[in-house]
């Protein structure tokens, strides 16, 4: 089966805001420029594993010579309807389906069986649009983002948890942000935390330090939306990331080819020493861990809600109980209620009864909350055990004063030491000798190249040889940006850009020349 150097792309935006794309006017395909095309990017912020995910992307635009996508053009079918949030999507239809013995019958699987393939290979919503009215190009651009960008874009609260894998506070952050259950591959986690909670932030910010505190892992989302989280160990032990999926040259022998390559060596992104920062709690007896400070009067059914935000982290918290907790030196109460149990913050909601009331405390200062805290009992910085003296030694910023070069994990601190110790290792034996960052162009040259463009994604294993670098050597991709331009989508261009896996062997450095050794050889 040969398959075409071309493919069917069509572009939609969901007009109504739900995602179904079954309005008249969703397909926009027509309207799409062929230059500069439709620009696809995902992975991390840059083709290194210490780089962060970044939230994925799709721009594009859209003629606009008669009006029809201006934002203040009433009587346009799209007026109003074209804004930020309506979710976009672009799908590619590769090859044409083959019938059964010559019949008017198509195979129906969406695989390379039958000889196309359909994927949505990017989608996302309307971040931003903006407009040009230049004669021969009159146009509104649109940018838009991955649905990641909603874990930004909000705070979230997760109560406190304990004795939970990353993978798991990874979830709990998920379903907290309102991300569909249907649109996660979420693997096993490598690290436990003793306590974890989210108290009203970013879930990117917590996110960010649950991946550090998992060590060199992989955050990200493909084409299709699906939010993909990759433990530390994935890359070990999943067929895609230790066999390689693709194997390009320099030059056209036959294969698969590249038409440029850019390198770099790496050298700055050496780590021999790696620290955590760690903490230990113990969960106390319960006991007041706030007081409001002062009697607090309420005129006659008047509620007031308490931000209770003692000192530490508590659990078990009670809701104040008269006699116990507070007094009721005049008039009554209608009902006093505490919003959380466990966390750093709680509600405390007081109203009052027909005829007000004033409330003091019983042996504190105003009315109190009781709980069992958790207090910080040590803390300890954790650094790698792993010996990379070799290391120090070749790469000391000063020479001959074995000056280590160190990366500071910031991740969660409340961790088992020996978790920590475990990150800090994973890290120093990724980066205690360089691993250089190379990115790599292809183009649609003939069907295969196609394929390998749609199908290549992040953690994927790749070869690569290039006899100018001297580069013979296993990568795994960690960014991928596509562009589909020309009349018809008829040119595709994909940069992959790409690390040296784990395992280097062949030419040392400082004894081998460029020109008599090369990488994995």
């Amino acid at each position: 089966m040969t398959l075409p150097a071309t493919i069917d792309v069509t572009v939609e935006v969901s007009l109504d805001g739900t995602g179904a794309y079954t309005g008249l006017y969703d397909d926009v395909t027509g309207a799409v420029a062929v230059d500069p095309g439709i620009v696809i990017s995902e992975g991390r912020e840059g083709a290194r594993s210490l780089m962060p995910p970044k939230v994925p992307s799709l721009s594009y635009e859209l003629h606009n010579e008669q009006g029809q996508y201006s934002q203040e053009n009433a009587g346009s079918h799209v007026y109003q309807l074209l804004i930020p949030a309506r979710p976009t999507r672009v799908t590619a239809l590769h090859g044409a389906e083959r019938v059964y013995d010559d019949a008017a019958t198509d195979y129906d699987d969406n695989v390379y069986y039958d000889g196309a393939v359909e994927r949505v290979i990017a989608s996302g919503a309307v971040d931003d649009i903006h407009q040009t009215t230049e004669l021969g190009s009159q146009r509104v651009g649109l940018d838009n983002l991955g649905t990641m960008s909603m874990l930004v874009g909000q705070n979230v609260t997760v109560a406190i948890q304990s004795n939970i894998r990353t993978d798991q506070a990874i979830g709990l952050l998920l379903d907290a942000a309102g991300w569909p259950a249907g649109q996660r591959e979420i693997s096993i986690g490598d690290t436990t935390l003793t306590y974890w909670w989210c108290d009203d932030r970013s879930p990117w910010d917590a996110l960010l330090e649950l991946l550090a505190s998992e060590g060199p892992c992989q955050l990200y989302q493909d084409g299709s939306g699906v939010i993909h989280f990759e433990n530390r160990n994935y890359r070990t032990i999943t067929t895609r990331s230790t066999t390689s999926q693709a194997d390009f040259r320099d030059v056209d022998t036959g294969g698969l080819w590249f038409t440029g390559l850019s390198y770099e060596p790496g050298y700055k992104n050496i780590y021999n020493r790696a620290t955590f920062s760690t903490r230990r709690r113990a969960l106390g007896t319960l006991a007041k861990i706030w007081e409001y400070g002062a009697s607090l009067v309420l005129s006659a059914n008047e509620s007031i809600t308490l931000i209770v935000k003692p000192a530490d982290p508590f659990q078990n918290a009670v809701t104040p109980v008269a006699a116990t907790d507070y007094t009721v030196a005049a008039g009554s109460l209608s009902s006093v209620t505490l919003s959380a149990t466990s966390g750093l913050v709680a509600f405390l909601t007081i109203v009052a009864g027909a005829g007000g009331a004033t409330v003091n405390g019983v042996t504190s200062t105003g009315i109190q909350i009781r709980a069992q805290p958790l207090t910080v009992v040590s803390e300890t910085v954790m650094q790698n055990s792993v010996d990379a003296s070799a290391s120090i030694a070749k790469f000391s910023p000063i020479p001959g004063a074995n000056v280590p070069r160190t990366l500071n994990v910031q991740g969660w601190p409340e961790i088992e030491p020996s978790q920590a110790q475990a990150v800090c290792n994973a890290w120093v034996n990724r980066y205690k000798e360089q691993r250089p960052q190379v990115s790599i162009a292809i183009r649609n040259a003939d069907g295969e190249h196609v394929r390998r463009i749609l199908d290549l994604t992040v953690s994927d294993r790749i070869t690569l040889t290039d006899a100018n670098t001297g580069l013979s050597a296993a990568v795994w991709i960690e960014t991928k940006q596509t562009t589909i331009s020309g009349a018809g989508g008829r040119v595709i261009a994909c940069v992959l850009g790409c690390e040296l896996i784990d395992t280097l062997s062949g030419a040392v450095w400082d004894v081998s020349l460029w020109n008599t050794g090369v990488w994995g050889t």
